[in-house]
């Protein structure tokens, strides 16, 4: 036999390792991962599929600077060709989807939205980054990642002071306030009930409203504001309730200068509150609505977004609570938007987690309280979403405490506090003192409402009780352009109808002077 030629194997060997380091080498260079998707478990990835390592704000981040820019960092270098406003979206509560100058940094990493304007002070900041964000070899991002945070306020002393205006004299359920003009201050759209047409309220910037448009006339429960077709304008999504057959939820469009038109009629229940968020990771915000039948309980839906701003049902069918109010945030820490669902008649509320793809799993039972309203935000400052629920005996008969519900940062809620034992209705979370924490402001039916000042670790302690009003809606927001919150609230009278109310933050340059002249 002949022997074997070792020179050829050693060839063959050494051409086989400087093959293998090379791959290596090239797969470490892109960030790849040499893992088959089969391994990878459940975000399983193509070869070379870029993936998210990091997000600038960071997920929940409080006291974000209102000029910041918003960054995510991938394990590979990225295409800023395939960046653009609709596959790193960046939209406000209180603001139209952001646009700004894209840039690459980091070995081509990082990738930054430099925005063309600066937040709002206090408003909650919602960012997708979605599949289409491709690496450098054309192979898209693994999964959306979408993400929430708070812009700074500043100066607030968290004390109010009645502004004296009146506004309307309707049945309000519900106030969103954003800038629905353009012209860089807060605007009101108030929903109202019992048949009387919602209002817009325009700003002169100092706080100062006039109303400018009345839109509808179905009893409507709750507002959200979002560019719903990216158009760069504020538009609205109206929850309407017509015991005892239902009504059509209705999507109205903002022409830009706070005009709007009705473009949609969504489903026939009787709905009572709505949250805007991407939830399918494709830039655009989709809506979550919670419905109550009338005690009997009707499911909850999910209505996606084709960025147009026009809604198809998800026919997902979510529980069959008599629901009243829904917040969205990412409380698993995952990079998607689950949702907190509040319910009447002692049913207890509910944490819907998300699969990253708008699909919904119950995960979590919370109380037997009659709860109408909820606020996710980070009160104990550990990085994760906590629930601040608001409520009220189902028959308005009694009181009931409010409840702090902590995260344990997987989504998963424990009871740490009860405050008060009033007829809430509803509740918004922001940064009234001006310390870097979230305060509540909470609406309240026949009785004061609150402000309840939070000690840094998510302990409320009550220091104002503000009119006494049937109040049904609050919104926090900086309507005199000071740099801190004040609050619109949305007052219902039993159906004769109560003045809204504008209560004033006093800001702590002022609030020597203002103590002074009222001692």
């Amino acid at each position: 036999m002949k022997p074997p030629n070792r020179t050829l194997w050693s060839r063959l060997l050494a051409t086989l390792i400087l093959g293998l380091s090379l791959t290596v080498a090239l797969l470490w260079l892109l960030g790849g991962t040499c893992l088959p998707a089969a391994q990878a478990g459940p975000l399983a990835r193509p070869l070379f599929a870029p993936g998210p390592t990091g997000t600038d704000p960071i997920s929940n981040a409080l006291n974000v600077p209102t000029t910041s820019n918003v960054s995510i960092t991938f394990d590979e270098p990225i295409s800023l060709t395939s960046v653009t406003s609709r596959t790193f979206a960046v939209y406000g509560s209180q603001s139209p989807i952001f646009t700004g100058t894209y840039s690459l940094s980091n070995l081509s990493r990082t990738v930054t939205l430099d925005p063309a304007r600066a937040f709002f002070p206090g408003e909650r900041v919602n960012a997708t980054v979605t599949t289409a964000t491709l690496n450098i070899t054309g192979e898209q991002a693994i999964s959306p990642t979408v993400w929430q945070f708070w812009a700074a306020v500043g100066r607030g002393s968290g004390l109010f002071t009645d502004s004296l205006q009146s506004m309307g004299s309707s049945a309000s359920t519900d106030v969103a306030l954003g800038d629905l003009d353009g012209d860089g201050d807060l605007d009101a759209f108030v929903a109202n009930n019992w048949g009387p047409a919602n209002k817009v309220w325009q700003n002169d910037g100092t706080g100062t409203f006039t109303e400018t448009q009345s839109l509808g006339s179905s009893s409507s429960y709750a507002v959200a504001l979002g560019d719903v077709d990216d158009d760069g304008d504020l538009d609205a999504f109206v929850v309407n309730c017509g015991w005892p057959d239902g009504a059509p939820n209705k999507m109205w469009q903002n022409d830009g200068t706070g005009a709007f038109t009705e473009t949609q009629s969504l489903g026939n229940a009787d709905s009572i509150d709505v949250a805007l968020g991407d939830v399918d990771g494709d830039g655009d915000l989709d809506a979550f609505v919670a419905n109550y039948g009338a005690g009997s309980g009707e499911a909850n839906k999910v209505w996606q977004n084709d960025g147009t701003g026009t809604f198809t049902d998800s026919l997902q069918s979510l529980g069959s609570s008599a629901s009243t109010g829904v917040a969205l945030g990412d409380m698993d820490g995952d990079g998607d938007l689950d949702a907190f669902v509040t319910n009447n008649w002692d049913q207890a509320d509910k944490v819907w987690q998300n699969d990253r793809t708008g699909t919904f799993t119950e995960t979590q039972s919370l109380g037997s309280a009659d709860s109408l309203g909820v606020a996710l935000g980070d009160v104990d400052g550990d990085g994760d979403l906590d629930a601040f629920v608001a409520n009220m005996d189902y028959d308005h008969s009694s009181g009931e405490a409010n409840r702090v519900w902590q995260n344990d940062g997987r989504g998963a809620f424990t009871e740490t506090q009860s405050l008060g034992s009033a007829l809430s209705a509803a509740v918004a979370l922001g940064d009234v003192d001006s310390d870097g924490d979230l305060d509540a402001f909470v609406a309240n039916r026949n009785g004061a409402n609150k402000v309840w000042w939070n000690d840094g670790t998510g302990i409320f302690t009550e220091t104002q009780s503000l009119g006494s009003a049937d109040s049904l809606g609050v919104a926090l927001g900086d309507v005199d352009g000071d740099g801190d919150l004040d609050a619109s609230v949305a007052n219902y009278g039993a159906g004769s109808g109560e003045a809204d109310k504008v209560w004033l933050n006093l800001n702590q340059v002022f609030l020597p002077v203002v103590l002074r002249a009222y001692p």
